[in-house]
């Protein structure tokens, strides 16, 4: 291979993996922030939905008056109450 060839396969060389190396770094900068993105957003959404489980829980049970029975009432205790109007 003479030098004038050489030097054109340098060229060509640098001028394909230049292009190729600044598409990968690219490909890397999109990829990986929706990468992390996907592996987080359920870890936080598991989270709130945890804290915001508890925190109703606490107002059914504040709501109660604190006796636990957070079930509506029966039928036969709203029947009673429509035979005493």
């Amino acid at each position: 291979m003479s030098e004038s060839e050489r030097q054109m396969d340098q060229r060509v060389r640098k001028s394909v993996s230049k292009p190729a190396q600044e598409v990968f770094v690219t490909g890397l900068a999109v990829v990986v922030p929706l990468l992390v993105s996907a592996i987080v957003f359920p870890i936080v959404v598991q989270y709130v939905h945890d804290y915001l489980s508890l925190f109703a829980r606490t107002v059914i049970v504040a709501g109660d008056g604190g006796n636990g029975d957070s079930e509506k009432p029966s039928a036969d205790a709203s029947a009673e109450r429509g035979n005493r109007r």
